[in-house]
């Protein structure tokens, strides 16, 4: 087995992240972490939410990967610098592609689905500030009942719910983000009406 990279979320919703690492590199090991002890990340304060991911490391070090992935906006975003001071390996994290979606917006707003502690965060709010030449075209809009649908299957047997939870949490951007990873599951169904949908 060759030395595996780590992935790891509060769920299962980051295999788009898997499948991204996959797609790049066909051949890697990948090691994917579900923490179900610490689901939902979103609900976390931060030291809380810090205690967990140093957990999570410590666990995954076991593994002797080549890096860690910390698939989940809501750690990466409000946590990343100080976690990467407490692992000697590689410390990746996921953030919204900001200057991607808002290029892509034909009315030049975007929408950013999130947790509620990420949405009312500071740091999400100053890497919009960095990231968007303005910032006030940029809604943050709180979609944590959303995590559950899809951590419970709801989206798979139950279409027409998630359809009406999505719509009524996208309005009004032309170009809605998503985070955490959980939201890239319905967007098929649920955000083709709507407008552009990405995921990052």
């Amino acid at each position: 087995m060759h030395q595996p990279i780590a992935v790891f979320d509060a769920g299962i919703g980051s295999y788009a992240i898997v499948a991204e690492i996959h797609k790049r590199l066909p051949k890697q090991d990948i090691v994917y972490f579900a923490d179900r002890a610490g689901f939902p990340y979103g609900s976390k304060g931060r030291e809380e939410l810090l205690a967990v991911i140093h957990r999570t490391l410590r666990f995954l070090e076991g593994y002797a990967p080549s890096a860690i992935v910390i698939a989940s906006n809501a750690p990466s975003i409000m946590l990343l610098d100080d976690v990467r001071q407490s692992t000697l390996l590689p410390l990746f994290g996921v953030y919204p592609p900001i200057e991607k979606a808002l290029a892509m917006s034909a009315s030049g707003k975007i929408g950013i689905m999130g947790v509620h502690s990420l949405i009312e965060s500071s740091p999400l709010k100053q890497f919009i500030d960095h990231h968007a030449p303005q910032p006030e075209n940029v809604s943050l809009i709180n979609a944590s009942s959303m995590v559950e649908l899809i951590e419970n299957g709801t989206f798979l047997f139950d279409p027409k719910a998630t359809q009406t939870a999505v719509l009524a949490a996208a309005q009004p951007p032309s170009t809605l983000m998503v985070s955490p990873q959980h939201y890239p599951f319905p967007p098929s169904f649920s955000l083709a009406p709507r407008g552009r949908y990405h995921c990052g």
